[in-house]
Formats: structure tokens, C-alpha cells, sequence
């Protein structure tokens, strides 16, 4: 037993203050690593939402005939304006070609959340489009519509738009209070004008 020796009480404190100090770097880094992946998931999603909602309205504004001032569907009247749009679009059959008839696609802020895109679709009774109220995006901040750089509360004749512009900024917050913010703008021709 004589060459059995114990740890003395300062290498017992070293050896804890040590190990201390190593397991706070590792929970520091970790929880860094954490928050970098749960950031970085967020802006994909915001940006997956955003790519999304831009393409819903490419497609519908491409085959539009013509922006509306305003259109009654149900009980409520949409009216273009800088954060809202109504689209004439021709109606088509269920192979997608133009029929006779026209439907009607409303994009606007939800007005209860105005975070959620909706899509209002108000078919002719001989499209294949289904009328319904329709959510394309969530977390959205803002939704401005223009052409030639003036909003379209401005723009004189609406019928008379062949180009639309789109800004759409979609947004959201992360642990710790981080804001992340992600802007998509776009420029798009009817190509479907009645003149």
C-alpha cells in the first residue's frame, strides 16, 4: 500500500477546472452549429415559399388577358391596387387549351394575416380551373405590384398594362431574435393581350 499515492486536491481541482473549460466550448460551439442550421433551414424555406409564390404568378400573368380594376367574387371585391392584382385569364379545357369564356385570379394579402398569399380563382362555369381561395405563400412582409416602375394604384388605364412587376419580400425570425429577410423582384409580359 506504501506505493499507492491519491490524487492531491489542486490536481483534483486542475484536472475539473479543465475538463470544465472543455465541456463549455464544446456546448458553445454545438449550440452555434445549432442555431446556424436551424437559421439556414428557415431561409431555405423562406426562399423555397418565395420561388414558389413567383412562380404561381408568372404563370397566371402570362396567360392573363388583361388586370381588371376590381372583381366581386363571393362577397367581397378585389381592386388592383400596389398590394393586390385581378386577372382576366382566357378559360381553358381540361387539356389546357383556351376555350371560350374567361376566369378570374385574384392575388392579395390574406386580410385577417396579412403574412399569407392567397390565390382567389373564380372559373368560368366551362374552365377546368377550380374556383377556390387558395394559399401560395406564408411569412410574406411585403407585395408590391407596378409597371413601368409606377405602383398600380397609379397606373391610369389597367387594361392597358403588358408588363407587371412583382416585389415580394418574405421574412422571419430565428432563435435569439435574429430576423432573416429574403426579397424576390420580377418582371413579366401577358402574353395573352386583347387589344
Amino acid at each position: 500500500m506504501k506505493g499507492k499515492r491519491g490524487f492531491t486536491l489542486v490536481e483534483v481541482l486542475v484536472s475539473t477546472a479543465l475538463l470544465m473549460g472543455i465541456t463549455t466550448v464544446i456546448i458553445s460551439v454545438s449550440i452555434g452549429c445549432q442555431r446556424s442550421f436551424i437559421t439556414g433551414v428557415e431561409l431555405l424555406n423562406l426562399q423555397a415559399q418565395s420561388r414558389q409564390a413567383m412562380q404561381w404568378l408568372r404563370r397566371d400573368i402570362k396567360w392573363a388577358v388583361s388586370l381588371e380594376n376590381s372583381r366581386t367574387i363571393g362577397a367581397k371585391t378585389y381592386t388592383t391596387s400596389n398590394s393586390e392584382v385581378v386577372l382576366r385569364l382566357p378559360a381553358i379545357s381540361a387539356a389546357g387549351d383556351m376555350i371560350t369564356g374567361y376566369d378570374y385570379i385574384v392575388y392579395h394579402l390574406n386580410d385577417s394575416d396579412n403574412s399569407i398569399l392567397e390565390r382567389v380563382v373564380a372559373a368560368d362555369s366551362s374552365s377546368a380551373r377550380t374556383s377556390g381561395i387558395y394559399i401560395v405563400a406564408r411569412d410574406i412582409m411585403f407585395l408590391v405590384f407596378s409597371s413601368g416602375g409606377t405602383g398600380l394604384s397609379f397606373v391610369g388605364t389597367l387594361s392597358s398594362v403588358a408588363n407587371v412587376g412583382i416585389s415580394l419580400s418574405a421574412g422571419s425570425q430565428v432563435l435569439g431574435g435574429r430576423n432573416l429577410l429574403f426579397v424576390a423582384t420580377t418582371g413579366i409580359t401577358l402574353r395573352n393581350l386583347e387589344y
